[in-house]
């Protein structure tokens, strides 16, 4: 048996709150970044998907703009992303890596 065919599930990410500061109270995720796609919305705003280790997560306008734009080079990385939790998913408020960076809010 090859070991490189072996697949692991994705890891459950690592969760925390923040207490006091720009994102008080928001949940934060970190874990490898797995991003899965664009999806057109009725509005014309950007949203796309992605994991961050098991979690689905998704985000908007500035944010999934530069998810989008980060996805090949970001591709299995830590990445931090601050937010909340919707119906089983996350929502990606703000995320942050050495080169993906964004101040906006959904």
């Amino acid at each position: 048996m090859n070991l490189e065919s072996i697949s692991t599930p994705p890891s459950k990410p690592v969760e925390g709150k923040y207490p006091a500061g720009p994102h008080a109270g928001k949940t934060s995720l970190t874990g490898p970044f797995h991003f899965k796609r664009e999806i057109a919305t009725r509005t014309g705003k950007k949203m796309c998907t992605f994991q961050i280790g098991s979690q689905k997560c998704v985000c908007f306008d500035t944010l999934a703009q530069k998810m989008i734009q980060k996805a090949g080079t970001r591709e299995g990385q830590d990445v931090i992303v601050v937010g909340r939790h919707r119906d089983g998913e996350f929502v990606a408020d703000w995320a942050y890596s050495t080169e993906l960076r964004s101040s906006a809010s959904s």
